[in-house]
């Protein structure tokens, strides 16, 4: 319907501002029509026009997301480079408000975002690539949720949070396509940032469609696909008039939030991907100030929630703090210690329910256990009931029994114990105690298991009490070799002050240094020869990698070898223990191998170690293989009709 005639139309149904309900009749019109007549048919031709409109504008949309255009995600057009400059420099303040500890990082991240906005000037929504590094509970998330959520309020953002996209959901080649509809989803919601994490579980087809749009911008899209109601379909060989070829992440900031390093990404990505990464953001451990300071917030607010909840008004005493403090686990990271508030904050409330005219009181430490003390100075029930170091201990043999094979591996890691007890001993007797060296070289084929026993023996060299945290930090050489000159020292140190207090795992050691004329590689070693002298009594270095290579490497140093009298040999698997390893990932996964496939896996497996240990992948064959052998299951179930959704038979396995 033509404009003029729209106009028209509503110039006869309104008049002076005044709804019109008189007959309307066109010059060399029909007779008159009754008001409400008139009324209704007009309306239906304004309501038809604006439809048509609507249509019109979902063709375009849909052309444009064809071509691999986007929507714009940000208002920035709106806000004048004032406001712009005036958001940023309060941007740092607002992260360090949330985060404790993190004064750097916060600072690092802040200057992240205003780069991408600067960078990209007035014409367009800011694009950036950040890497955003650091241990599990370190603030990383809350970090990037607090810019995006200031941002919003300043206006430079449509939408509050990131758009999460968790690539472990992505474990296989078959998933690359609800990936792809997932990705799309995520361009469609507006959000300014997509966050991707979980990089480590990813298929390899799935990390190169990431790789792809990190470095390019735009992702290809593998088959054909067209939107339905809003979905983005697979349609393969189905003719429609429109069909999505590409996605576009125009206007976006991908952030990667992990614990690898960049270098370790573009291993992942692609060699391309460090040339657009245009930030790497890293979180610090927390020192002790730090930890006390986070534990003194978890008890402000247990105090102002007790207040709120059960009408008891509590101080808080200096043990306390203190005690809160300790308990923090740089494994797991600030959920450590909100997890123990959380549990007091309980068990004050189960203290009022018991004593419900208990209207103050007093949190502190009794014989190393949290108290609540009543007026009348009586301490209730402990709040806490403390974990014997010997649970832990005995949780982590339970781990050790469940490994496949490795005795004399398991049996050395068990025998720490005893060295520790027999020096504490000797100094409850007033005895000399010479310090004790725990660290190792782990050699052996891939696969074999060496990171999984670095990380049970971090947890049992603490629950023995010869370190202090526990945690585990795995490095390789991209992780500490710089790229030129005075970059080394730096990048080695920042690993090994991550891994005080546990242990420092550095997997294909004999890669760290590459002859002599490798300065940056020696300068790394050197650094760590240094450290671990510095550190001896709060830090536990293991290396790993093949035997032969591992030898060479012990000569880049004179005072290397000595450093590491614990050396640890991991044998390859038999057929027979690999087979075991398969019927505990199958059960993991929910299944269970028949009894007629085992003997043909197990001759599958010899025939493999017995050919080529070294490159047949150890666990890691049996891994594929289940996967593959759940794959295989899936279709056949779907083309059978089965109802045994457990069972992985004989068939499911290719390799048979």
């Amino acid at each position: 319907m033509p404009k003029d005639d729209i106009d028209e139309l509503l110039n006869a149904i309104f008049s002076n501002g005044k709804l019109n309900l008189n007959p309307v009749v066109k010059p060399g019109g029909a007779a008159a029509k009754e008001p409400a007549q008139v009324l209704q048919e007009n309306l239906d031709e304004i309501t038809a026009a604006n439809e048509s409109v609507r249509r019109e504008l979902e063709e375009m949309e849909r052309n444009m997301h064809a071509d691999g255009l986007a929507a714009s995600v940000s208002s920035s057009a709106a806000v004048d480079a004032s406001q712009k400059e005036a958001t940023f420099s309060a941007l740092a303040g607002t992260v360090k408000q949330r985060l404790i500890g993190q004064d750097t990082f916060a600072e690092e991240l802040s200057r992240a975002f205003e780069g991408a906005f600067l960078l990209r000037g007035e014409q367009a929504s800011p694009r950036a690539v950040l890497v955003v590094t650091g241990t599990p509970g370190s603030g990383r998330t809350t970090a990037i949720e607090t810019i995006c959520a200031a941002l919003n309020r300043a206006g430079l953002f449509r939408e509050v949070r990131p758009a999460a996209i968790d690539l472990s959901q992505y474990p296989s080649s078959d998933s690359q396509k609800v990936f792809v509809q997932d990705l799309y989803t995520a361009l469609e919601s507006h959000a300014p940032v997509l966050l991707f994490t979980g990089e480590q579980e990813a298929s390899p087809a799935v990390l190169r469609q990431v790789g792809e749009l990190s470095m390019q911008g735009k992702l290809a899209l593998p088959g054909r696909y067209t939107l339905q109601k809003g979905m983005l379909v697979d349609i393969d060989t189905a003719l429609v008039p429109h069909t999505v070829r590409s996605l576009s992440c125009e206007g976006r900031i991908l952030v990667f939030e992990t614990e690898q390093s960049a270098q370790r990404l573009a291993g992942l990505f692609g060699a391309g991907f460090l040339s657009c990464v245009s930030a790497v953001c890293s979180t610090e451990p927390f020192s002790k100030e730090a930890r006390s300071q986070l534990a003194k917030r978890q008890l402000e607010e247990l105090v102002r929630r007790a207040q709120g909840q059960f009408s008891l008004a509590l101080k808080i005493d200096a043990s306390l703090e203190n005690w809160l403090a300790e308990r923090f686990d740089s494994t797991l990271g600030v959920p450590s210690i909100q997890k123990r508030a959380e549990e007091l904050f309980r068990a004050v409330g189960d203290a009022k329910l018991n004593n419900r005219g208990l209207k103050q009181g007093l949190l502190t430490v009794r014989e190393n256990q949290p108290v609540l003390l009543a007026e009348d100075d009586v301490p209730s029930v402990p709040l806490i009931q403390e974990k014997p170091a010997e649970d832990e201990r005995a949780a982590v043999r339970a781990q050790l029994e469940q490994i496949v094979g490795l005795e004399p591996v398991k049996d050395y890691i068990l025998s720490l114990e005893e060295t520790c007890r027999v020096n504490e001993m000797r100094r409850a007797r007033g005895l000399k105690t010479a310090p004790i060296s725990m660290h190792m070289i782990f050699t052996g084929n891939p696969g074999t298991g060496k990171t999984t026993i670095a990380r049970l023996a971090a947890r049992y060299l603490k629950a023995i009490g010869a370190l202090s945290e526990g945690q585990l930090v795995e490095v390789t050489r991209a992780d500490l070799v710089g790229k030129y000159v005075g970059h080394t020292a730096p990048l080695t140190m920042q690993a090994v002050r991550a891994a005080l207090g546990g242990v420092l795992f550095i997997d294909e050691a004999y890669s760290l240094c590459r002859g002599q004329d490798d300065t940056f590689g020696l300068e790394a070693i050197d650094t760590l020869v240094k450290a671990m002298e510095d550190y001896r009594d709060n830090l536990v270095v293991i290396l790993a990698g093949y035997s032969r290579e591992m030898e060479q490497f012990l000569q880049a140093n004179s005072g290397l070898r000595s450093r590491f009298p614990n050396r640890i040999e991991f044998p390859d698997y038999t057929g027979e223990e690999l087979t075991r390893i398969a019927c505990g990932l199958a059960k993991d996964r929910g299944c269970r191998i028949d009894e007629a496939a085992l003997a043909p896996l197990t001759a599958y497996f010899s025939a493999v170690q017995a050919a080529d240990a070294r490159t047949g992948g150890n666990g890691r064959l049996a891994r594929n293989v289940v996967e593959d052998a759940v794959l295989s299951q899936s279709r056949r179930i779907l083309r059978e009709n089965s109802d045994d959704l457990e069972t992985l038979l004989p068939d499911d396995f290719d390799v048979l």
